[in-house]
């Protein structure tokens, strides 16, 4: 974590996670000293205040929304609402802020059970891709989906 100029703006540079990331602030060094000091809490924290929880959901009641968003934007849709109604169906009606990684692997285990890695690969596929649409809409601030 850091400052860093760039002509004549000054920058941050953090990380988000595992994730590094590098801002421009502008011209004044001393906005871009506090922008950092203010991520350096967040991280502290552990709750960025940039991506506050809007709603917590239960997972089914979000597989619902997200099944209304591939309807539209998704040519695949019949093969995507079996996939959603197997992942709902293991995830029920949980909150959606309470799922961690160790969910998703405890999905792919119960999976393995009864379909092929081929089928698991696609699930699991879906499954983030539900996770990166939760933190697109606010209601997750980070992908806690990732497996």
């Amino acid at each position: 974590m850091g400052l860093y100029r760039e002509g004549r703006l000054w920058g941050i540079d953090y990380y988000d996670g595992y994730k590094r990331r590098r801002k421009l602030v502008g011209p004044s060094k001393g906005e871009a000293k506090k922008l950092l000091a203010k991520r350096r809490l967040e991280r502290a924290v552990g709750r960025p205040e940039s991506c506050p929880r809007v709603e917590v959901l239960p997972f089914d009641k979000f597989a619902e929304r997200y099944m209304e968003f591939v309807k539209t934007n998704k040519r695949g849709f019949r093969n995507e609402r079996y996939r959603i109604q197997q992942i709902s169906g293991f995830f029920g009606n949980r909150k959606l802020s309470d799922l961690t990684r160790w969910d998703g692997e405890q999905f792919k285990i119960h999976m393995s059970r009864s379909v092929g890695s081929a089928t698991i690969n696609r699930l699991v596929g879906n499954l983030k891709h539900m996770g990166s649409m939760a933190v697109a809409w606010n209601i997750l601030p980070n992908n806690r989906l990732q497996v």
